[in-house]
């Protein structure tokens, strides 16, 4: 007995490859959303207070991911308001840090 795929199994497969690349696609490739007021993106911007959002949010739900400041550039963004989690990732020069309101 020979098992085989519907045709319409086959053109939902295809469909899917097809508009799967605009799905994961950028709106806007250039980039420029980056640039926008206020713009963080430079060397010596001050950091951005964390948002207030309307309703608490969901921080109560990620609060057991947080961790404590353990670079000066963590105490920086503390002081601005937001959580840390994860890890700061070092590069070089370059210190990435992952925070949420």
């Amino acid at each position: 007995m020979k098992i085989g795929w519907s045709p319409w199994v086959s053109a939902w497969v295809v469909w899917g490859m097809v508009l799967a690349p605009t799905a994961l696609a950028q709106p806007e490739p250039s980039g420029t959303w980056l640039e926008g007021s206020p713009n963080w993106n430079r060397t010596g911007a001050p950091i951005p207070v964390a948002p207030t959002v309307p309703g608490g949010g969901n921080l109560a739900n990620c609060l057991e991911n947080r961790r404590p400041a353990t670079l000066p550039e963590d105490e920086q963004i503390q002081a601005a308001g937001w959580t840390l989690f994860g890890s700061a990732q070092i590069f070089g020069e370059t210190t990435v840090i992952m925070a949420m309101a």
